[in-house]
């Protein structure tokens, strides 16, 4: 009876906003662009000297993340890390040799012409409906968008990205609220 006393008086006494989570105070996660694709991290921008190698192999489970700490032309400074082990590389990796995962909200997502959101917007169906035969059948199908978005430029929080949709490719910015930062693709 005590602990639950306890618990409530810590409760009311810690502010709501300890408990919820603000994604606009964390910072951007990238991944590997392609799998079996051999990333360089370099010392300076101007690759001057690789510091490492990586590349994901998905089937075995080999996965690697970075954080991107600052950008600077086509290159951006990451601490790079990834899910077998707790290595941490820093260094300079091309913006463009990096993906984001999509976090699609009622089966659209939001792309603007300018890292803004008073900028033009353009809503993207993340998914579609299609005839396709199989097996000598013709059939409807649900056709999904690869979820995995090429980036080419950060600007804060936003990523312009290759969004590849039904008839049309997009390259426009990305707002955070569209942004899966987990490397596993578990978003809520």
């Amino acid at each position: 009876m005590k602990r639950f006393f306890l618990i409530i008086l810590i409760y009311l006494l810690i502010p709501v906003k300890a408990f919820s989570f603000d994604i606009t105070k964390n910072n951007i996660v990238l991944f590997v662009f392609k799998d079996k694709h051999t990333i360089c991290i370099y010392n300076t921008p101007d690759k001057d000297s690789i510091v490492a190698k990586i590349y994901d192999d998905g089937k075995a489970g080999l996965l690697n993340g970075f954080d991107v700490i600052e950008k600077q032309d086509s290159m951006i400074k990451v601490i790079a890390w990834n899910t077998i082990n707790n290595k941490k590389i820093k260094g300079w990796v091309k913006i463009t040799e990096t993906d984001i995962i999509g976090h699609e909200k009622n089966h659209i997502y939001e792309l603007y012409e300018r890292p803004d959101h008073n900028s033009k917007k353009t809503i993207v169906n993340s998914d579609w409906e299609k005839y396709t035969t199989r097996g000598g059948a013709y059939m409807k199908i649900t056709a999904n968008i690869d979820s995995n978005f090429q980036v080419f430029d950060i600007s804060g929080k936003w990523l312009k990205v290759k969004v590849i949709g039904k008839d049309k490719v997009y390259l426009k910015w990305l707002p955070r609220e569209y942004q899966c930062h987990d490397i596993c693709g578990e978003c809520n």
